[in-house]
């Protein structure tokens, strides 16, 4: 229904809210408005907007996996959830359903919450959880600048599975900016003894400062790349006979 000059404002916001949960619900709409209306949702001041989030977290008959994905999405980019949707994403981090595993960790490791955290960190350690599970809930751990983390991923680097081994590592590179991580344990150990007894906030701002010097050299290759595929782009057009280059630049 169209709102009405006689509408009032908890009859347009009741409207809005049917609306962002109906384009959750609707199977024909993208990922990218699911995620979109989850961000909007979230985003609100309002109880009903939080229960409509909780319930597409919350196990559905039918389930309805792209909504959890979208929401969960939401929350790991705004990096403010709720207490209440912890336990339905720990649910969707341990439970059966692997597509929305990720996603829901991403959530959880963006939460300040203590526990959540430690929770996290016992997932990852623990070699009597599921495999897929603990995966990743250690490539989660790239978002998280915390000293404690980074000590079970170095610890994890001699875990008895090759997978959980090369996952820690993997994360490891890419949260220090340090590539040999990947393949020298040794190397990581002696760079967490180096770092470890330095201040949390002295450790953040190194790893800071080598992200950033990493973003900027990536910059600098993208727009080299760019570049290169500029001047393909003008050598191909002008090599086209006449007749074709409409086409071209069509496509």
């Amino acid at each position: 229904a169209q709102p009405t000059d006689t509408d009032s404002p908890e009859d347009r916001v009741a409207r809005e809210l049917k609306m962002l949960a109906g384009q959750l619900t609707d199977p024909s709409r993208t990922d990218k408005t699911k995620f979109e209306a989850a961000e909007l949702l979230l985003i609100r001041a309002d109880a009903r907007a939080a229960e409509i989030l909780l319930g597409f977290l919350s196990p559905q008959v039918p389930p309805n996996p792209r909504a959890q994905i979208a929401v969960a999405e939401a929350i790991a980019r705004a990096g403010t959830g709720r207490k209440e949707f912890v336990e339905p994403l720990m649910a969707m981090l341990t439970g059966a359903d692997e597509t929305v595993r990720a996603p829901a960790a991403r959530a959880l490791a963006t939460y300040k919450d203590q526990a959540v955290l430690r929770k996290l960190i016992e997932i990852a350690r623990s070699d009597k959880q599921d495999k897929a599970v603990r995966l990743a809930t250690i490539s989660a751990f790239r978002q998280v600048l915390d000293k404690r983390t980074l000590g079970v991923l170095v610890s994890l680097l001699d875990d008895s599975d090759a997978d959980i081994s090369a996952a820690a590592g993997d994360t490891l590179a890419k949260i220090t900016n340090i590539s040999a991580f990947r393949t020298n344990k040794e190397l990581a150990k002696k760079w967490l003894r180096d770092w470890g007894s330095k201040k949390q906030s002295v450790l953040i701002a190194q790893l800071a400062d080598s992200l950033a010097r990493a973003n900027s050299a990536l910059e600098t290759q993208n727009e080299i790349l760019r570049k290169r595929l500029r001047t393909s782009l003008e050598d191909l057009y002008a090599a086209r006979p006449a007749e074709l280059r409409e086409t071209m630049l069509v496509s």
